[in-house]
């Protein structure tokens, strides 16, 4: 089906868990180090933000809560339809991928286009996600069985900035924060930072967030 194709760039676009590379970045604490854990996101930033230069994708941010909505293109051939038993159109609606629920679809040249929208949580107040602010950024610590993956949340104005660890370029940083292990997996090298709050805030200041993803409200 050639929506399958469409859902993979989907993914690819905004899921930056996947790594290429053979190493990767946790950390061994929520973090900052020493700040407060959060429940509140300020007021003033709720609202719904659209991915920069891709409208089907879309954040939306509560005072306790952070989703992300994305809409995924199905496209389908009048025959496909008639060979799968579990497809079928009423009432100008496409049955079969929802269960009990229709999708509105176009109808071009004897093919299918339908939008289905998938939301998937970001953030919510539970025992593995604590949220910290720290210079008007809010980190998000995430975790992964014992260890935390980290993103920050950076709000200006009408804009948001998802930044996260890109582990191809800040290699270098982790040398100078004094208590880093090294915990092998299958070939996988994982990096469990402890920094202090000194050596996290010039983690930050040196760029240590370079993957940024902007979105708009």
């Amino acid at each position: 089906m050639k929506y399958l194709i469409l859902l993979i760039y989907i993914f690819a676009s905004y899921f930056f868990y996947a790594q290429e590379n053979n190493f990767d970045f946790y950390f061994k604490t929520p973090q900052p180090k020493d700040v407060e854990k959060i429940d509140k996101i300020d007021k003033s930033h709720e609202g719904i933000y659209y991915k920069k230069n891709d409208s089907l994708i879309k954040i939306i941010v509560t005072q306790d809560s952070i989703y992300i909505e994305f809409g995924i293109v199905l496209i389908y051939t009048e025959k496909e339809i008639d060979n799968n038993k579990k497809l079928y159109l009423s009432n100008s609606l496409l049955f079969g991928v929802v269960k009990d629920h229709g999708l509105s679809y176009i109808n071009s040249n004897d093919t299918l286009y339908s939008l289905l929208l998938q939301t998937e949580t970001i953030y919510k107040q539970d025992n593995n996600m604590e949220l910290r602010k720290l210079d008007n950024k809010y980190y998000l610590s995430s975790k992964e069985k014992i260890y935390y993956f980290l993103r920050c949340f950076n709000f200006n104005a009408n804009k948001l900035i998802i930044e996260d660890i890109d582990n191809t370029q800040n290699f270098n940083l982790i040398q100078k924060i004094s208590d880093v292990n090294i915990v092998n997996n299958k070939g996988l090298s994982s990096y469990i930072l402890n920094p202090t709050l000194s050596e996290f805030t010039n983690f930050v200041n040196n760029n240590g967030f370079t993957d940024l993803v902007e979105y708009y409200r």
